[in-house]
């Protein structure tokens, strides 16, 4: 240790910029920097450590709610939509209605730029009337 000490005094270039140990005076106060460094470092990992495994204890005991979640069997789900959803005529008329409105009024899909309402416009589809069209078609589409 004492000869990388002496071997970093013997290199310390002084100029008009500062030293190449920067802002401290010597080689000895850069030592004492470092030491004090590593070792808060390590305190602070020790005390990461110990809330890591303050955490996973505290989980260990106390598992989140979703873990206590409980599935439903297919007798308790058929049961319970036949107590709060078939016999609720309410909620069963808004359900089918919302259902039928989906299935015979089908929608056009939006458009960009289509907030007054415009439809989608379909091109009339080019089919070829011989091979040369054909061929015609397809150096277009792989262009």
């Amino acid at each position: 240790m004492e000869e990388k000490m002496e071997q970093l005094e013997s290199t310390e270039i002084t100029s008009e910029t500062g030293s190449i140990l920067g802002k401290f005076k010597d080689a000895q106060a850069l030592l004492d920097a470092y030491n004090n460094l590593q070792s808060d470092y390590t305190k602070k990992c020790q005390a990461l450590s110990a809330l890591q495994k303050n955490l996973k204890e505290n989980e260990d005991e106390n598992p989140s709610p979703e873990s206590e979640k409980e599935e439903l069997s297919s007798e308790d789900r058929i049961k319970l939509l036949q107590d709060y959803v078939y016999n609720n005529s309410d909620l069963r008329d808004k359900l089918l209605a919302k259902y039928f409105d989906d299935i015979i009024l089908p929608k056009s899909p939006k458009l960009i730029g289509s907030d007054r309402g415009s439809d989608t416009v379909i091109s009339p589809v080019s089919r070829p009337k011989s091979l040369e069209d054909a061929e015609r078609i397809v150096k277009d589409m792989l262009k």
